[in-house]
C-alpha cells in the first residue's frame, strides 16, 4: 500500500486527491494546508487526516507527496520532502527560477527518491494522440507548432500572488509553460532562441503575450497566452502542428472540470486541465515509484520549460530576443 500526502488544499490539490483516491493500493493519508479549514474540507472527502504543515505531513508516515502550493514555495517544500526520503510530484512550474530548479534536481539525486513535475498537458488525450501521430510519421518532419491558452486573470489565487510577477511569472510561467513543455516534447530538441511581446491588461504586468520559439532543428513555435479575457470565459485552448507532410489541429472550450459558483459573478470553470489527465499523470507517478523506474516527466525536462519561460520574461523586459544555447550551465 502506497500512502500519499498532499501539501496544499486548493483546486489543483483536489484533482490530485481524487486521482490518488481512485487508485488501487494507494491510500490518501493526509492533506496539509496552513489556512484554517482548507485542509479539513479536502481531507474529509477521502477519509484522510488534515494537518497544518509539511512537517506534520511528513510525520503522518506518507510515502509520496504532491506539492500543490504556490510557485514560490515549490523549491523549499520539495527539497524538505525529498530530504525526508519522500518521493515527490511537484506541480508545474518546477520552481520560479532555474537555480531553484537545479537545487531541487540535485536534492532528488542525493536523496535517491523519485522526482516528477506535473506538466499535465502531456496527459491530455488529444495532446498525447498528436504526439503518437507525429511519431508515426503522418505529418513528416515537424516544422511549426502553435498553441493558444486564453482566459481570465486567476483572481482566486491566495492573497493575489498571481498578480505579483516576481512570484508567479505572470501568464508566461503560469500558462505558457504548459505550451513550452509540450512543444519541447513533440519537437524533441531544445529551444535556442526566444522572443516575446506583450501588453498589460487589468493588472500591472503583461497579461497578453505572444512568444516565438526557434528550435535547434530549425523548427518554429508560436505560443499565445492571455489573462485578459472576460471573467465568465473558461480557458480556451487551440493547437496546431504542421510538418513537411501534413497538418494537425484541434481546439476546445470549457476544458475545466471544476465548477465554482460565486454569488456576484455566477458560475465559472477554473482548472486548466481535466480530471482524467490528472488521474493518468498520478497513476504514472505511482507506477514509477512502485516499479522503480524513471519518472515520465523529469526535473531536467521541467527545467528546460522553465528556462524558456524565463527567457520569454527577459525578452518582454528588454525588447530583444534571447539566445539560450550559451545559457545551459546557468
Amino acid at each position: 500500500m502506497i500512502r500519499a500526502g498532499i501539501c496544499g488544499a486548493g483546486f489543483i490539490a483536489a484533482a490530485h486527491a481524487r486521482a490518488y483516491a481512485a487508485l488501487p493500493h494507494v491510500q490518501l493519508t493526509a492533506v496539509a494546508d496552513p489556512r484554517p479549514g482548507k485542509a479539513d474540507q479536502l481531507a474529509q472527502r477521502y477519509g484522510a487526516s488534515a494537518v497544518a504543515s509539511l512537517e506534520e505531513l511528513l510525520d503522518a508516515g506518507v510515502d509520496v507527496i504532491s506539492i500543490c502550493t504556490p510557485t514560490p514555495t515549490h523549491a523549499q517544500l520539495t527539497i524538505a520532502a525529498m530530504r525526508a526520503g519522500k518521493h515527490v510530484l511537484c506541480e508545474k512550474p518546477i520552481a520560479r527560477t532555474p537555480a531553484q530548479a537545479q537545487t531541487m534536481i540535485a536534492a532528488a539525486q542525493s536523496a535517491g527518491v523519485k522526482f516528477m513535475v506535473g506538466h499535465v498537458s502531456r496527459y491530455e488525450v488529444d495532446h498525447r494522440k498528436a504526439k503518437h501521430v507525429l511519431e508515426r510519421g503522418d505529418l513528416g518532419h515537424l516544422r511549426m507548432g502553435f498553441q493558444s491558452i486564453t482566459g481570465a486573470f486567476p483572481e482566486w489565487s491566495s492573497n493575489g500572488w498571481f498578480a505579483d510577477v516576481a512570484q508567479s511569472g505572470g501568464p508566461i510561467v503560469d500558462l505558457a509553460i504548459h505550451s513550452f513543455d509540450y512543444l519541447l516534447w513533440v519537437f524533441g530538441c531544445p529551444v535556442v532562441r526566444v522572443s516575446a511581446v506583450g501588453v498589460e491588461g487589468k493588472i500591472n504586468l503583461p497579461s497578453y503575450v505572444l512568444t516565438t520559439l526557434r528550435f535547434e532543428d530549425g523548427g518554429m513555435g508560436l505560443v499565445e497566452v492571455s489573462w485578459t479575457h472576460p471573467r465568465a470565459q473558461s480557458l480556451i485552448v487551440r493547437t496546431e502542428l504542421s510538418g513537411t507532410r501534413g497538418r494537425l489541429h484541434w481546439d476546445y472550450d470549457e476544458i475545466a472540470p471544476m465548477l465554482v459558483i460565486r454569488e456576484e459573478v455566477g458560475k465559472r470553470n477554473l482548472v486548466l486541465v481535466g480530471e482524467d489527465s490528472f488521474a493518468a499523470e498520478i497513476a504514472d507517478f505511482v507506477r514509477c515509484v512502485v516499479d522503480d523506474t524513471p519518472p515520465p516527466i523529469s526535473g531536467d525536462a521541467a527545467l528546460e520549460a522553465l528556462r524558456v519561460s524565463v527567457a520569454a520574461l527577459e525578452s518582454l523586459e528588454t525588447g530583444y530576443a534571447v539566445t539560450l544555447t550559451q545559457r545551459k550551465q546557468e
